[in-house]
């Protein structure tokens, strides 16, 4: 606050106000006079005022009425009103009307009206400097997700020529130690592909969502299955989908087949590979104005420890977990984006239930 302008205009008809006021206030803001609403306005236009003092009866316009006037140009001038008993109803009335933040019965006292002068100084400035982080902050949010961007079209294709290479090298006539190095440099590269993945659809949450089109479940199925069929197959895991006839949810098409991958990786990830019949269950239900959205499977489960933590950033249980700890964090910030609402049931040795409800429209 002491680096800060401290620029008040007082407006009030009788001349004798106006000197008292600056007389009094001189060595604490630098004080702008005006006799009228029309010198007011024109010292507004040439002055940086952050706070409006005025009179309440003046010939003209009013108080109230002089502060309507400097709403539209000056919205975030801190504004106040010095008033006769009789005007308060009147105050009061205008107080959401003119953005007010506060008044003062006349006859004033000095050290009153510091501390509310003090105040009204301290809240514009806060205000300002809020203003100004937001736009820091702003910044370097689209900074970042250029980075991203651009990051992420500079990684793809050597990542993807690493794992074209270690496909290719596979298929000459190496001996097994070979074989399984490559086996793990392509598993390595599959994995960095899988990271930068998630990066570019954490930076694309909040660009998709005014995209609405009726949401085809099946499709996505079909995707996710088409993606993973190899996997699931190694892993012997009977996967089903079900859907009820009639589903009718109008959202974004990309962003709930991101939240279905994610939340089937996850499934699959921690499969448990003591059982004999692991399975992943996908079951989708129209009920009232939402649509469910339940993967549930019999896989190792998550702890009480564990689960208020899955969705953070990065979050992993252990250091043996596999993977970046962003599929549920991402999964997480879809649903929110979405206006929808995740809900995690688990059992250690029983599985884990996930359950979404997102809005019709």
């Amino acid at each position: 606050m002491a680096d800060h302008f401290k620029n008040m205009l007082y407006v009030d008809d009788e001349k004798n106000n106006l000197v008292v006021l600056r007389s009094a206030f001189r060595r604490d803001f630098n004080v702008f006079t005006a006799e009228s609403a029309y010198e007011g306005l024109s010292i507004l236009e040439k002055e940086d005022i952050q706070v409006i003092v005025t009179d309440q009866r003046m010939p003209g316009k009013t108080g109230v009425e002089f502060l309507e006037s400097t709403l539209e140009k000056y919205p975030d001038t801190v504004k106040l009103i010095l008033t006769g008993f009789s005007d308060i109803e009147v105050i009061i009335q205008a107080i959401n009307k003119v953005n007010l933040f506060s008044y003062v019965q006349k006859p004033w006292d000095k050290d009153h009206l510091k501390k509310i002068l003090d105040n009204a100084f301290e809240s514009y400035w806060l205000k300002k400097d809020n203003q100004e982080l937001l736009e820091d902050l702003q910044t370097a949010l689209t900074e970042l997700n250029v980075f991203l961007y651009r990051a992420s079209h500079d990684l793809r294709g050597p990542i993807t020529r690493m794992i074209g290479l270690a496909q290719v090298a596979k298929l000459e006539d190496i001996d097994s130690t070979a074989k399984t190095y490559f086996d793990k440099f392509e598993s390595s590269a599959l994995g960095l592909q899988k990271v930068l993945d998630k990066l570019v659809v954490m930076k694309s949450i909040n660009d998709t969502y005014t995209e609405k089109h009726k949401v085809n479940f099946e499709n996505i199925f079909n995707k996710i299955n088409s993606k993973h069929y190899k996997e699931v197959k190694q892993a012997d895991i009977e996967v089903s989908f079900k859907q009820n006839p009639g589903i009718n949810l109008y959202s974004n098409q990309e962003l709930i087949e991101y939240l279905l991958l994610y939340l089937f990786e996850n499934a699959v990830q921690f499969r448990d590979i003591a059982k004999s019949n692991r399975h992943i269950t996908i079951d989708i239900d129209q009920k009232d104005a939402a649509v469910t959205i339940k993967i549930s499977d019999n896989g190792t489960g998550i702890t009480s420890v564990h689960q208020p933590k899955v969705f953070d950033m990065f979050y992993r249980g252990t250091e043996k977990s596999e993977g970046s700890g962003l599929g549920l964090y991402i999964a997480n910030r879809i649903v929110a984006q979405l206006k929808g609402n995740i809900e995690l049931r688990s059992e250690p040795g029983q599985g884990t239930e996930i359950e979404i409800k997102l809005p019709l429209e």
